[in-house]
């Protein structure tokens, strides 16, 4: 069975952040790299796949709060530096990623990556397939029971995640997600939520208009979605890439644990033949 690893790209670049300390000359992407090709080896994979972000469109028009959590106000020149530099540094893991890494990459403008996951393990990879998504991201649990052939591996505890006895997605939406400024039903917690599916009482609580309203806005917002008009214009780029060039490049970037005498093996580990 082809084993294919789908990789949520910028949930691995912000995993770098806490590897190997940063020491301004790109550090976050060497620890991608590094972090890269040990799974791709472990896992002994066939066959990549990378999405990165487009801008989440069909979730603004829903909420236009969506992610404002995130946006930090009154930095410093520290944060502010720090920030700037993890922005190229992003920007030079995804040019490698397209111009250096054997893999197929997914991405659209208007398309978010976990949607843009949920679209390649469900309409691109066939079925057949032995799929592991790595991802720290808890959202994909939803796949797990909808999809066998698909499992779910953490980089940062390094274990598979399980699939749930309930309704993640019901769950979810009844407790919300302040990562993505989410809120769910109020009052709801975690252990309510749980009673609430375990004892097949959610059509109940869904005759309240209250309830209702909240975990439905939620639930719009944490489905994953596979079916959006953009997915139609997506192409799966599938580069032919030249190994010397990729040595070359990460001899520029001053990775020479990469680039010496093992770099046969290293670029074994990165997917060349």
């Amino acid at each position: 069975m082809k084993k294919v690893l789908v990789f949520d790209t910028y949930n691995m670049i912000h995993i770098a952040r806490f590897g190997l300390p940063d020491d301004g000359n790109n550090q976050i992407a060497y620890n991608f790299i590094n972090k890269y090709k040990y799974i791709r080896s472990m896992f002994e994979a066939d066959e990549v796949y990378f999405t990165v972000d487009g801008y989440p469109k069909h979730r603004f028009e829903i909420d236009e709060n969506y992610k404002a959590n995130r946006k930090k106000k009154d930095m410093t020149e520290e944060e502010v530096a720090y920030w700037e530099n993890f922005n190229q540094q992003k920007r030079l893991i995804i040019s490698m990623l397209k111009e250096g890494i054997p893999c197929k990459f997914l991405y659209h403008k208007d398309v978010e990556g976990d949607d843009m996951v949920y679209h390649a393990v469900k309409n691109i990879i066939p079925r057949d397939c032995d799929v592991t998504i790595i991802s720290s991201d808890t959202d994909y649990i939803q796949i797990l029971s909808e999809l066998e052939n698909v499992k779910l591996w953490t980089p940062v505890k390094q274990h598979y995640r399980e699939a749930t006895d309930y309704d993640y997605v019901s769950w979810k939406s009844m407790v919300g997600d302040s990562a993505d400024n989410i809120k769910g039903v109020k009052g709801i917690g975690k252990v309510r939520a749980g009673k609430i599916l375990k004892t097949g009482s959610l059509n109940q609580s869904l005759q309240d208009a209250s309830f209702k309203s909240q975990y439905d806005h939620a639930y719009s917002m944490i489905k994953l979605k596979d079916d959006l008009p953009e997915f139609e214009e997506v192409e799966v780029i599938n580069l032919n890439l030249e190994k010397e060039k990729l040595r070359l490049y990460l001899e520029a970037l001053g990775f020479n644990s990469f680039v010496g005498e093992n770099w046969n093996d290293v670029s074994k580990e990165l997917g060349y033949e």
